[in-house]
């Protein structure tokens, strides 16, 4: 989920900092109001379907931003809304805005699908955790 490397059987108790699954790399936490520009990868051989609770809009495809130039007249931002998956193929990358407007924790969900059989393999979650 994370990107945050770890050898087999290390011993080493994970920080706060570095928690595949809480640390700050992963569960962001911004003041309401804030906007936040996360990026989406799929570094997994599976199809990654990614799910917010929240509105996003993607505002890059691999490494190219929508809307400018020289290609702008072919692209622009789009909207995903919350609740609404989206699926990222292997490599593929989405560069999000997320604006939230109030305080709680907006959920993400991950699911990760064989790309072969369409079979459900894993679910990672995490949060997003907003402060007033």
């Amino acid at each position: 989920l994370t990107g945050i490397a770890r050898r087999d059987n290390d011993p080493t108790a994970l920080t706060a900092a570095d928690d595949p699954l809480f640390g700050p790399l992963v569960a962001p936490k911004v003041r309401a109001g804030q906007t936040l520009l996360t990026r989406t990868l799929n570094a997994a051989y599976a199809i990654t379907q990614f799910t917010l609770g929240i509105d996003v809009e993607v505002i890059a495809m691999d490494g190219h931003p929508l809307g400018v130039p020289p290609f702008h007249q072919y692209s622009r931002p789009f909207r995903v809304p919350a609740g609404t998956p989206f699926s990222l193929t292997t490599a593929r990358r989405w560069d999000l805005i997320i604006r939230p407007t109030v305080a709680g924790a907006i959920p993400v969900k991950i699911d990760f699908f064989n790309n072969i059989t369409g079979r459900l393999l894993y679910t990672a979650r995490t949060a997003i955790t907003v402060t007033p």
